[in-house]
């Protein structure tokens, strides 16, 4: 073996144990650090304003005279503790998508968290956290759906992925996503334009359908017949049509 060949051979046994053994690792070690943090941004919040208190009552000129300085440390232990909220949601959305690629089993889960789940994670896509006006009109109240977890996780993900393929080309991004209740489904459904002379979806029996996606990115759109094959292996619904310019696809999980 050449170099090269050394080098993909290594490089694949890397790649290899990336998911299931080096992603948990580090984040259950950013958990430690992160955790540090925030208990340390409470305690001098906490702190500072036990400091304010007692000057306040022995030495009120000390307050009157540095107010200003006062003021901005209040503001930066505030913006500290903020953005250490933020960061920890962002540290859960990407420990909670990979905890949900390892949930295989198959059982009774709600649609509305994970649907939230998948469209938080989408954001670290880019283009699609900064280009796609995003109109979610979601019932936290739907029953729980029957499924297997993981799988309808990367379904979820290969619309989202198949939508911002379609809407490449489209000037103004936007993606709504709404959920209703049937009888004996939840129904969850994806809008989103398309440019003109897009393909449309093709009707099959059962008024499924297969989404087609540009002709130019066959990945992608294998992507999406493989989700769609394994939506039907749980039961699910899948309809697809173009209305007016705009793309509306269907999927209705059984409860």
């Amino acid at each position: 073996m050449d170099d090269q060949e050394l080098y993909r051979a290594l490089e694949t046994a890397f790649v290899s144990t990336f998911l299931g053994e080096l992603i948990p690792g580090i984040i259950h070690n950013f958990a430690n650090p992160l955790n540090g943090i925030m208990g340390r941004g409470q305690i001098m919040r906490r702190r500072f304003d036990q400091l304010s208190a007692k000057l306040e009552q022995s030495s009120p000129q000390t307050i009157v005279s540095q107010e200003e300085l006062f003021r901005k440390l209040s503001t930066d232990i505030d913006e500290i503790n903020r953005e250490c909220d933020r960061f920890y949601n962002m540290f859960q959305d990407i420990s909670g998508k990979f905890h949900s690629m390892d949930t295989h089993d198959c059982g009774k889960f709600s649609l509305y968290q994970l649907l939230v789940l998948e469209l938080r994670f989408a954001d670290y896509y880019l283009a699609f956290k900064h280009q796609v006006k995003k109109e979610l009109q979601l019932d936290e109240n739907i029953p729980p759906v029957a499924g297997n977890y993981a799988a309808c996780a990367l379904c979820i993900w290969a619309i989202l992925r198949q939508a911002m393929q379609d809407m490449q080309d489209v000037g103004d991004k936007r993606l709504l996503v709404k959920t209703r209740q049937h009888q004996d489904a939840a129904e969850v459904r994806f809008e989103y334009p398309v440019a003109s002379g897009s393909p449309a979806g093709r009707e099959e029996a059962g008024r499924e359908a297969i989404f087609r996606s540009s002709p130019a990115v066959e990945g992608q759109e294998q992507i999406w017949k493989l989700a769609a094959a394994l939506l039907r292996t749980m039961g699910a619904e899948i309809a697809v049509e173009e209305r007016e310019g705009w793309r509306h696809l269907s999927v209705k999980l059984k409860y």
